[in-house]
């Protein structure tokens, strides 16, 4: 989807709902806009498709046993003895020798299951293979040209067919990749600035809120300290004090969980787009790089924008939460007028009974 995280279609079919012509992630809620309504018109992983298919295939090697793998290339039944990482097939011996003697498979990576059980292409992820993405529209064809005009990868036949000359401006996928891996690598540092970014405003909301709970704290101290020297007729007071500082309470801690679950939110996505750089980086070809750059682009210009920050506190008036004081509300006052009223009284019987005592 538009913010970069990915599922698979029957999870998104369950969790969609049709006529809303829109897909909200069920990680961060994004939305994302859904052509004709329709699931299947999301653009497709190729980058994971093939990591998946790659790692299930091992781990059926390691956790089943190899004499139970049969040959994929051939009907012959045979039980297979290696794995072509091209063709995404378990091969028995004879297959393997025609992957070695065809030159239509010449460049094939053929890996055994001894290789493949010790764990040699998960310690060098620069000896794995992969597969290059084919065409939607072209059966087969490679993508290994990319219009600049359309901004997407193409085949050989997309150049005659779909985006011809002068009209579109067709460039070598691999130079394009090249180009476009070295701005992803930009964007991995304007990730990571604004990742510490926000990771100093969720510690600034977190201790915005321990300060509202030390002033609550104070505040219920100070009733409490009050409502000792009244009388039992301002009991009924003193409970209601009480409930308006815990209201102001619930309410600035609803605000303050808010802005820091927005900011843990960003945060997230912030995390998730450059976890998928720096997969894509290490492992996409340049066609998987060529066809998520845009989306990548977009997504890091909408995280990294200022209006991400529109939220924050301002540093230098004190923020929303600090600036509540329960000290201005009606019963509080009252309060503290009932009981100066007392210490008036008290001084004036204390005058009085200096007077007498005069006399």
């Amino acid at each position: 989807v538009e913010c970069l995280h990915s599922f698979c279609e029957e999870c998104l079919q369950a969790y969609h709902k049709t006529g809303s012509g829109k897909l909200s992630c069920p990680t961060c809620r994004r939305d994302t806009a859904l052509p004709n309504d329709n699931i299947r018109e999301l653009r497709t992983s190729f980058f994971l498709i093939d990591l998946v298919d790659t790692i299930g295939a091992r781990k059926k090697v390691v956790n089943k046993s190899a004499e139970k793998i049969l040959c994929d290339s051939c009907s012959s039944g045979a039980r297979a003895k290696s794995r072509c990482f091209n063709c995404n097939d378990f091969l028995c011996q004879q297959c393997v020798q025609i992957h070695k003697d065809l030159k239509a498979f010449r460049g094939h990576v053929v890996a055994s299951f001894a290789d493949l059980q010790s764990g040699k292409f998960d310690l060098n992820p620069e000896e794995f293979p992969r597969n290059e993405p084919t065409c939607d529209k072209h059966t087969g064809e490679k993508m290994r040209f990319y219009c600049t005009t359309c901004e997407e990868a193409i085949c050989h036949n997309c150049t005659v067919l779909d985006h011809q000359k002068p009209e579109h401006e067709i460039r070598d996928i691999h130079s394009v990749a090249d180009e476009q891996r070295e701005t992803m690598k930009d964007f991995q540092t304007t990730i990571e600035k604004k990742i510490a970014e926000l990771e100093k405003i969720s510690k600034s909301l977190e201790s915005d809120l321990k300060h509202l709970v030390k002033k609550r704290d104070i505040r219920r101290q100070e009733i409490k300290q009050k409502v000792a020297s009244l009388t039992s007729a301002i009991e009924k007071l003193r409970k209601q004090c009480e409930e308006e500082i815990q209201k102001q309470y619930v309410l600035n801690e609803k605000t303050s969980v808010a802005k820091r679950h927005e900011v843990e939110l960003a945060k997230g996505r912030l995390e998730s787009t450059r976890e998928f750089v720096k997969n894509i980086l290490s492992h996409g070809s340049d066609a998987e790089i060529s066809a998520t750059f845009r989306q990548v682009e977009d997504s890091v210009e909408e995280l990294t924008s200022t209006s991400l920050l529109s939220f924050l506190v301002d540093q230098d008036e004190g923020s929303t939460l600090a600036r509540t004081d329960s000290g201005n509300s009606t019963a509080f006052q009252l309060l503290n007028e009932i009981e100066g009223l007392i210490l008036e009284e008290q001084r004036a019987k204390q005058t009085q009974a200096w007077g007498e005592n005069v006399e």
